[in-house]
Order: C-alpha cells, then structure tokens, then sequence
C-alpha cells in the first residue's frame, strides 16, 4: 500500500476506484466498499484510494472535545492495507479545509487533483462546508464530469445498522457480541508491556501492563476472554480492564489494562502485544480478601480456556 500525506502529493497513472471518509474500525460496512473497490478496480485495470483527514474534523473544528477511536490511525492504515487497499491518502484537517463547499471539493478536488474514475460511498456519506454535500450532489457532478459513481447500501446486525458509533457505544456497553459481529474481526487493542504494579505476580498470575494509544477506545471494566499475538504466535490469555479496586486504594479515573498469558513464563517488557477481545467474563468487582480475589482469578482462567477452545 502506497501511503501520502495529502491530496496535493498523490500521484498515479491507473485509474483511480476512490472513496472517502474515517474508516474507523474499518468495520463490516467499510469492508464492503472496500470489496466493491477492488472488484471494479480488477475490471478497469486501476487502483483502490481512500481519501480520509487526520485530526479528525470533528476534533480539528472542537479542539476540547475528547474524542476516542476505534482504530487510531496507524493501527487503521495496518487494517486498511492487510484488506489490499492500494492508496491512503491522508489529508491534514483544519478550518480551512472545512470551508471548501460542496461544489468546490468535486470540482477542484476530487476531479482535478485526485483524477477519479469511479467514487464509491456508504449510504449516509456527507461532505463538504457544513457537510452539505451528498449522493443527490454528486450524482449531478459524476454526469457534468463524467465519473462513475455508487452508493453502498447500509450494512445490519441485530436489526442495528452497522457503524463506527454504534460500535464504540457497544464496547462501552459491554456487548462485546454485537462490536466483534460488526467489524468482522474481534476487537483489539495494541500496546507496549511497560512496567506495573507487579500485583499479579505477587498472586501467582504475573500480568503485562500495557501502555495504549491515547485515543484508543477501552472497552468496559471488567474481565475478557482473550487471543494474544506476540512474534507471530496466537496465546490465550485473560485480560483485567479496570482500576484494581481490591488493592488499590486510591481512586482513579484512569484505566489499567492488563493482560495474563496462559502457560507462558518468559520476559515481556517492551514488547508489543495484540491482544484481540474475544468473550466479556464478567464486571469488575471489589473483593474483601486478596485471597477471595486470588480463587476468582482461578476460575476466570479455567472459563476463558473453556471458552478459547
């Protein structure tokens, strides 16, 4: 996958299969265009592209807002180039990006710049000033310019339409379910083993601390089922996400989140871990003995190996 820093840097002689938009979580829904990408690339002799923004405009138009992402952007250009995408472009966002009109950003950009052949787009796609633009707009333009133009009907599960918020609501909710059947692939999180508080070793369960993404979205608190990639290995593991109420005895807004890999004994610090979220055990829970939580540590392990199996 070729990688550009923005719109004015691309450059390619094929013709261009061309979608837009943040592709966060890169979930069922984008995986369809994706897939429709690559079909009509094959039959015309081009290249797939995705046009998407760093900041996100939302974050680069309300700079207080706190704003967490399924797949920050390395991880999504990892998903994004794994699915055989040809071209990123990754255009800088910034008010003045955000006033080019509807009109202008066909014209100047998608056509005069980018050279589309085709533009494909989800079904509740929306750009440009205001996010005035839509399928009606560019059904005009694709006839006054002469690209080809489709629209990606929504994807469902659960009667629910399939969607980045929906799935952040989802895992903040705990319906792990519902998030994995979306994306197509178990959630994941990715981080470095920094040091921690050494409390599990102190049980018997010696835990990797791991330092994320600071805009990465962590799930609910609670106990998960995990897979966890290390050297090109899958190890089943159970993760803790939470703030370690038994032990701890301050409180906290931020969030620890630790991993026990099964029969595994050797060093893990620096190392980088993918840990894919495979089943939601139970909450997070405040024991009266270190002991207590040492036997629910136990039969954590013994359901997440009957579940891994």
């Amino acid at each position: 996958m070729k990688r550009f820093s923005s719109i004015d840097s691309f450059s390619t002689q094929s013709p261009i299969v061309l979608t837009i938009g943040m592709f966060d979580g890169v979930h069922l829904g984008h995986r369809e265009i994706l897939s429709a990408q690559k079909e009509i690339a094959q039959n015309i002799g081009g290249e797939t592209a995705l046009l998407t923004f760093d900041p996100h405009p939302r974050k680069a138009l309300q700079k207080d807002e706190d704003l967490f992402f399924l797949s920050p952007l390395e991880e999504k250009a990892q998903k994004l180039e794994s699915l055989g995408l040809d071209n990123l472009i990754v255009q800088p966002f910034d008010k003045a990006f955000s006033e080019i009109t509807p009109e202008e950003f066909v014209e100047k950009v998608l056509f005069e710049k980018l050279h589309l052949h085709t533009l494909i787009i989800g079904h509740d796609h929306r750009f440009g000033k205001g996010r005035a633009g839509d399928f009606d707009l560019l059904q005009k333009y694709s006839t006054k310019l002469g690209f080809s133009l489709l629209q990606i009907e929504a994807i469902q599960k659960r009667q629910k339409v399939v969607s980045s918020s929906k799935i952040r609501t989802a895992l903040l909710g705990g319906d792990l379910d519902f998030a994995n059947h979306s994306l197509g692939d178990f959630y994941s999180l990715q981080g470095k083993v920094i040091e921690g508080k050494k409390i599990g070793q102190t049980l018997g369960f010696p835990t990797a601390n791991l330092q994320m993404h600071p805009q990465k979205l962590i799930p609910k608190k609670g106990v998960y089922a995990v897979w966890v990639k290390l050297d090109g290995k899958k190890i089943k593991g159970v993760m803790n996400i939470g703030s370690n109420p038994t032990v701890s005895q301050e409180r906290s807004n931020s969030l620890s989140v630790e991993v026990h890999l099964l029969d595994f004994s050797s060093d893990l610090y620096d190392k980088t871990l993918e840990v894919s979220l495979v089943s939601y055990l139970r909450e997070e829970h405040k024991f009266f003995s270190l002991l207590e939580l040492k036997e629910q540590i136990a039969k954590d392990i013994e359901l997440a190996k009957d579940i891994l199996d």
